[in-house]
C-alpha cells in the first residue's frame, strides 16, 4: 500500500527533523519523494515539501558544493510551491512559507531578512493556531541566533519553543 508507506515515511521525516536527526530525515524524505505520486491530492503534500525543505536547508553546511547546487533547485522549487499555497490560503501556509524563506536567507547569509522572516513565521503560526509550526519556528530562530554567536537572544526563543 504505497499511500500508507508514504505516510509512514512522512511521519519519520517529521520525527527525525524534530529530533534534529537531519541526515535520517533526508533519507526518509527521499523515500517519500518516490511515493509522492500516490498522494498528490492529499493535504500532506505541502507538509512533505515543508519538512523536506527544512531538512535540506538544515543540512546545508554538510553537503558538498556540487550536491548542494542540485539540492538548491529542489529547495527553490519547494519554496515556490509553498508561496503559491500561501497566496491561496495564507491561514494555513503563510507561516510555513515565511519559515522556509527565513532558513533560505540564513543559508544565503542574509541575516537581517532571516531574522525578520523567523519572527513573521512565528507570529503567523501562533495567530492561526499552528502550535507545532510555531515551536519549529522558535527552535530554528534559536539555532539561527546561537550560530551567529547571539546566545542571549537564542535563549529568549527556547522557553517559548518548549512551551509549544
Amino acid at each position: 500500500d504505497n499511500t500508507s508507506l508514504f505516510f509512514f515515511h512522512l511521519m519519520n521525516v517529521i520525527l527525525a527533523f524534530l529530533f534534529k536527526h537531519y541526515h535520517l530525515a533526508e533519507e526518509y524524505a527521499e523515500k517519500c519523494s518516490q511515493l509522492l505520486k500516490f498522494v498528490l491530492s492529499s493535504s500532506s503534500v505541502p507538509i512533505f515539501h515543508y519538512f523536506q525543505t527544512l531538512t535540506l536547508l538544515s543540512l546545508y553546511s554538510s553537503h558538498q558544493e556540487l550536491k548542494w547546487n542540485d539540492l538548491l533547485k529542489k529547495v527553490t522549487s519547494n519554496i515556490e510551491k509553498m508561496e503559491k499555497w500561501a497566496h491561496h490560503c495564507p491561514e494555513n501556509y503563510l507561516h510555513k512559507y515565511q519559515l522556509l524563506k527565513a532558513e533560505l536567507y540564513r543559508v544565503e547569509n542574509r541575516f537581517e531578512k532571516a531574522a525578520e522572516s523567523y519572527d513573521l513565521s512565528i507570529e503567523n503560526a501562533a495567530k492561526n493556531g499552528f502550535l507545532i509550526d510555531e515551536a519549529v519556528g522558535l527552535d530554528r530562530a534559536a539555532d539561527f541566533y546561537h550560530q551567529r554567536g547571539r546566545s542571549h537572544i537564542a535563549r529568549t526563543y527556547l522557553p517559548d519553543a518548549i512551551r509549544c
